[in-house]
């Protein structure tokens, strides 16, 4: 899919048209299919639109900006940058959100994934079109599960921010639609997938028809997700067993310095990622993840970027706080500390040079990609966006496990041997906690989400209460419709 994704989605999406929806979504002109417009007879049109989906889902969970409210609420990462530079989100640290409703970028996320929402919906329709206009029933089958997992984990993403909200699978559903409980929501999205697994590729997403596309594993992997949002350990186990009895140990990507890098796009350890780019030697892949994440500091590079030794230093957000940086040190971390932990005035763990910044002296190192990878000079350039990765698998089938009185040492043991640590014995759940906190820290708020969902955010963060498990809905969306402002089925 990486070379497809270059020459097709400015295409697919040229030839969406606007249909009419409702106040409180605004779905773009990029987001519905011309349902009156296709001609269902041609076959080569279903790819286009699905390729399409592709292209929201990439822009959107590659989104700089969604980022930000994803990610500031764990102890994982403070805001960075000037205090004044998107001071709302220190509120948003301190589960201040009396200006939630007003913030750019949550009502930039609600209506970015909404939109999303749309295009989904419109084309799981039109695969049902052109499967009824004589196109393969099998690939078309295909086609509509590939794109209903990407719905489903747009979801999963909607209801970890917002917790109450609309869950539709038709946009004609929209008209006065109300909200569902966080529980109610999530299961109606495992419900919506789960039938549909079967009609998915059984293969690693990498070794697909269309490398990085959804495949029956990304599909288990989404449910297991969802699952463990709501504490069905019964169902996280039946959907991580199938993913590691086929992926083994050694799906894990061998050496973590470099999982992040673009070298580690399309390794078998990403069971679902963001394809920012193509990995030819024209790629242009900045997507702003990297350059909002990066130092903002003089970096002088080990290998020379066309011809240059000096390396764009982004915006110096999202950096690592000392509670994780001395749990690292404590725990005697070295490939994840090293890896994660980026410091001022010192080269990194490849050798380029990173100088002082004035707010901060350590930066997030998992959006870097070394000077000797990267095809321009824009912190991160080339790197696709990790979105499940193998080991929050491993680490989540060892938590169910435990949950249910069972030995869970396989995955967790997996994992720190990756990381060159010793294996446990009889693991138990602070310690499968302690150890998904150190491994995806800094990764799209999870060490947040984890705590909210295993009930232990009230005792590890400050000034959290459950009353703040959710963002406020953007005031512009419940003024322009009644109905969501109505209590949630």
């Amino acid at each position: 899919m990486k070379k497809i994704f270059s020459g097709i989605i400015g295409a697919a999406l040229a030839t969406m048209m606007f249909t009419s929806c409702e106040g409180w979504i605004n779905i773009p002109v990029e987001a519905t299919p011309p349902a009156s417009t296709i001609d269902y007879s041609d076959p080569a049109g279903a790819q286009q639109v699905l390729i399409g989906a592709y292209g929201q889902f990439c822009s959107k969970m590659s989104e700089w900006s969604y980022e930000t409210v994803f990610g500031i609420r764990g102890d994982d990462l403070d805001k960075g940058s000037s205090p004044t530079d998107q001071a709302d989100l220190t509120s948003f640290n301190n589960f201040d959100y009396s200006a939630a409703g007003a913030y750019w970028a949550l009502g930039g996320a609600w209506g970015g994934y909404y939109g999303s929402i749309g295009y989904y919906n419109e084309a799981i329709e039109a695969f049902g079109r052109y499967a009824e206009a004589g196109s393969d029933a099998a690939k078309m089958k295909d086609y509509i599960a590939q794109v209903k997992v990407l719905r489903a984990f747009t979801y999963l993403r909607i209801a970890r921010l917002w917790g109450e909200i609309p869950v539709y699978f038709k946009n004609s559903e929209r008209t006065g639609i109300k909200r569902l409980t966080h529980a109610h929501a999530i299961e109606k999205v495992i419900a919506d997938i789960e039938p549909v697994i079967a009609d998915l590729e059984k293969v690693k997403p990498n070794k697909a028809t269309l490398p990085g596309q959804v495949t029956q594993y990304t599909a288990h992997a989404v449910v297991a997700k969802l699952a463990a949002e709501i504490l069905d350990y019964d169902k996280v186990l039946e959907h991580t067993a199938p993913i590691i009895s086929d992926y083994g140990k050694s799906a894990l990507f061998s050496d973590y310095h470099y999982l992040f890098t673009n070298k580690g796009n399309l390794s078998d350890e990403n069971i679902l990622e963001a394809q920012c780019s193509s990995r030819a030697a024209t790629a242009t892949g900045w997507n702003g993840m990297g350059s909002f994440q990066g130092p903002g500091a003089v970096i002088t590079a080990k290998v020379a970027i066309n011809g240059s030794t000096s390396m764009n230093s982004g915006w110096s957000f999202f950096i690592p706080t000392d509670k994780i940086v001395n749990l690292m040190k404590s725990r005697g971390e070295t490939v994840r500390y090293e890896t994660g932990i980026l410091w001022a005035d010192s080269d990194t763990w490849y050798g380029d040079h990173i100088g002082t910044n004035a707010y901060t002296d350590r930066w997030n190192g998992k959006f870097y990609n070394p000077s000797g990878l990267c095809y321009t000079s824009d912190w991160g350039d080339g790197n696709n966006v990790r979105l499940i990765r193998y080991a929050d698998i491993l680490l989540l089938d060892s938590e169910a496990k435990v949950a249910k009185g069972q030995n869970g040492d396989q995955g967790i043991n997996w994992v720190r041997e990756r990381a060159g640590l010793k294996a446990l014995s009889n693991a138990n759940a602070s310690q499968i906690m302690e150890e998904r906190f150190v491994e995806l820290c800094f990764e799209h708020g999870e060490r947040f989400y984890d705590l909210v969902r295993t009930g232990k955010a009230s005792s590890e963060l400050s000034g959290y209460t459950d009353a703040k498990r959710f963002y406020p809905i953007p005031q512009t969306v419940l003024d322009a419709s009644g109905s969501l402002s109505e209590p949630a089925e």
